[in-house]
């Protein structure tokens, strides 16, 4: 989109959510990001899985997901996963 001064006329949407995309975001080269943070996925299954150990039962059926992450939303998402813990991706 750069070669072909495309930036901020076509909206990009990039799935992941890896620190570059957040930057990408947050300076208008995509317009969005499908935030699916490795960090906070693998808390998540860590949780499921202490769950599953512990003889609890668990929702079968229970789908991960991301967020949709605009650039009004990067702060609060990286609040969110430093938070988490994750000190790298929103460095």
């Amino acid at each position: 989109m750069k070669s072909r001064n495309l930036v901020g006329q076509v909206q990009i949407v990039g799935n992941d959510g890896i620190g570059d995309a957040l930057s990408a975001v947050k300076s208008g080269q995509m317009y969005a990001t499908n935030a699916e943070s490795p960090f906070a996925l693998g808390q998540e299954v860590v949780r499921i899985a202490g769950e599953v150990a512990a003889g609890n039962d668990v929702n079968k059926e229970q789908v991960l997901q991301g967020r949709i992450v605009v650039k009004d939303d990067v702060p609060g998402f990286c609040d969110y996963l430093t938070g988490l813990g994750d000190a790298t991706t929103c460095k």
